[in-house]
């Protein structure tokens, strides 16, 4: 392991993903803490071209950087379902898309 867990682990779970990774999900019980609450509000409008424009005038922008990737992925989906199932070639187009759509999860989660 890569780092030390200092809490009982309740269940630990061995998987395989579709693109050959195996995943060991973890799950224990943690002390909660409560937040400090915050006296100021501020308000959201969600836009198109930017994504949320707060009350007090900041701008986020809204994030395109997988364009690429989504449209590269949209096509290995598409030659995916035109292969019968059960065929070699089945599974390893199956590979691509499973490694594509890998590669746009942590981007989708880092926003």
């Amino acid at each position: 392991m890569h780092r030390l867990i200092e809490v009982e682990i309740k269940t630990c779970t061995l998987r395989q993903n579709t693109s050959g990774e195996g995943l060991v999900p973890l799950s224990a019980e943690v002390e909660m803490h409560p937040l400090s609450c915050r006296q100021e509000a501020i308000g959201m409008d969600v836009g198109l071209k930017s994504f949320p424009i707060l009350s007090n005038g900041e701008e986020i922008v809204n994030p395109r950087f997988n364009h690429p990737e989504e449209l590269r992925l949209a096509k290995e989906q598409k030659k995916l379902s035109k292969l019968p199932k059960g065929t070699k070639e089945r599974r390893k187009v199956g590979k691509v898309v499973s490694k594509i759509g890998k590669q746009l999860s942590p981007e989708d989660e880092s926003f």
